[in-house]
């Protein structure tokens, strides 16, 4: 496989020899410079973090690890490690079991931020939204303006289910009206070999649900939803800002 050379303006010329390896499908960074470049994601690990098959035949199934390991032999063995050397820098770690997160490309729901954050923003500059302390604006539009498509699927075993199903046997996506709670039948092939998607909600979007899980939504009439949405003061901290 050719590995293409690309310049961009992201590498630092005072780290390091200027020269960088890009691995779009497992770094943040690399991600961002894999789309600008229109380079090729390949992803090598499986949700194990076993190595996929299509690379190299020896290091397939292995842990990542271990595979480390028997790649650091091969290279002793062919004679091509000049140096090695410890060198810290900083890992991200599952806060719960504590294991050394892998960055990996996988699908995912996203929400589309971008036509969101225009209108909040003109809440505030036109005063109808108003933001305490006003310091806190500049904080506010920073977020807005920089913001990214917002991932609200999570791998969990509890939460709001995507209320998406799939058809198995034709493969049709099934997203039904607001009141039908399960689809039971593919309205394409009309085959009943149907499967809710496994993933759960973010739970800042269940949050989100708030107003309309409590105020007698979709009922618009209903005297709470006429009354208290939408909702006119919202406490919290300024930590949530930049949290998706």
């Amino acid at each position: 496989r050719s590995v293409p050379i690309i310049a961009d303006q992201f590498v630092d010329p005072e780290f390091g020899t200027g020269a960088l390896k890009i691995t779009p499908a497992h770094d943040p960074n690399d991600f961002e410079i894999g789309k600008k470049h229109d380079l090729e994601f390949i992803n090598i690990f499986n949700e194990n973090a076993q190595i996929l098959s299509g690379f190299v035949e020896a290091y397939t199934g292995l842990d990542r690890f271990e595979c480390r390991k028997a790649i650091l032999k091969d290279l002793e063995k062919e004679g091509l490690i000049t140096d090695i050397e410890p060198y810290v820098h900083a890992e991200p770690h599952c806060q719960r079991c504590h294991a050394i997160i892998e960055p990996r490309v996988s699908i995912q729901w996203f929400v589309k931020t971008k036509p969101l954050a225009g209108p909040a923003m003109e809440k505030v500059r036109n005063g109808e939204t108003t933001i305490i302390p006003e310091r806190e604006q500049n904080r506010f539009f920073q977020w807005m303006e920089n913001i990214h498509d917002w991932c609200i699927s999570r791998q969990l075993w509890w939460g709001h289910r995507i209320p998406v199903w799939y058809c198995d046997e034709c493969g049709e996506e099934i997203c039904p009206e607001p009141d039908v709670e399960s689809v039971l039948t593919c309205p394409k092939c009309k085959s009943s070999n149907v499967h809710q998607d496994e993933d759960v909600l973010d739970t800042w979007f269940s949050s989100g649900l708030w107003p309309y899980s409590t105020l007698g939504w979709p009922n618009t009439d209903h005297p709470d939803y006429k009354r208290f949405y939408p909702t006119d003061t919202r406490e919290t901290g300024y930590d949530i800002l930049f949290f998706q």
